[in-house]
C-alpha cells in the first residue's frame, strides 16, 4: 500500500512539476511558486522543482532562501545536468547568500567547461576571432574574476586569487578594473613591485 500512495504522491509532484513550469514560461511567478511548492511538500528530494522555486526566489532577490533551495535541490541532481546559464544562476546565488567556498565551486566547475569547450573549437580549428570563440573567452573572463574576486575578498586564499587574477589578464591583459584588484593583492603579499607595475598600467589605460 505504501509504495502505490509513494507512486501516487510522485505521479502528482510531477504534475505540479510541469504546470509550476508552464508558468514560469509565461512569467506567473507567483502561481509557479505556488505549484512548486505543491511539488516540494509531496517529494522533498525533487531536485528540478527544488532549482526551479530556487531560481524564482533569487530573481526575486530573496538570495538565501533560493541557495537553500539549490543546494537542497543539488543533492539529488548531478552538477552535470546543469547547463551553463543554470550554474551561473547557482553560482551567483550561493555568492550573494555569502556561501563563498560553494560558489567558488560552482565557478570552477563552469570555468573547466568553458575551457574544453574552446579547446574544441581550437580542435575544430575554429578561428580564434570567430563570435562563438571571443564570446567564450569572454565568458572565461569573467568566470575567473568572478572567482579571484571571491577568493580574495571573502575567503582570504591569497595565492589562489592570484592565479584566478593571472588567468583573467591573460585573456584581457589591459582590463584596467582586474589590473588593480591584482595590484591590491600583490600589495597585500608584498610583492609591492609588480603591484607599482599593475597600477602604472591601469593608469595608462
Amino acid at each position: 500500500m505504501t509504495s502505490v500512495l509513494d507512486s501516487v504522491d510522485q505521479a502528482a509532484a510531477v504534475e505540479w512539476y510541469t504546470r509550476g513550469m508552464e508558468c514560469v514560461r509565461e512569467s506567473q511567478y507567483a502561481s509557479a511558486l505556488q505549484m512548486l511548492t505543491k511539488a516540494i511538500n509531496l517529494n522533498a528530494n525533487y531536485g528540478e522543482a527544488r532549482f526551479a522555486r530556487g531560481r524564482i526566489y533569487a530573481e526575486h532577490g530573496h538570495y538565501v532562501d533560493a541557495a537553500n533551495d539549490m543546494s537542497v535541490g543539488m543533492k539529488s541532481m548531478s552538477m552535470d545536468t546543469l547547463d551553463l546559464d543554470a550554474l551561473q544562476v547557482f553560482g551567483d546565488t550561493l555568492s550573494n547568500a555569502e556561501k563563498y567556498e560553494l560558489a567558488c565551486e560552482v565557478y570552477a566547475e563552469m570555468i573547466r567547461r568553458v575551457e574544453k569547450r574552446l579547446s574544441t573549437r581550437l580542435d575544430r580549428e575554429i578561428h580564434t576571432q570567430s563570435e562563438e570563440y571571443l564570446s567564450d573567452q569572454q565568458t572565461l573572463f569573467k568566470l575567473y574574476t568572478d572567482r579571484a574576486n571571491l577568493l580574495h575578498i571573502h575567503l582570504d586564499r591569497k595565492r589562489d586569487a592570484l592565479s584566478a587574477y593571472n588567468q583573467a589578464l591573460a585573456i584581457k591583459p589591459k582590463d584596467a578594473t582586474t589590473l588593480c584588484n591584482r595590484g591590491g593583492l600583490l600589495v597585500q603579499i608584498g610583492d609591492e613591485e609588480a603591484a607599482m607595475r599593475d597600477f602604472d598600467t591601469a593608469l595608462s589605460l
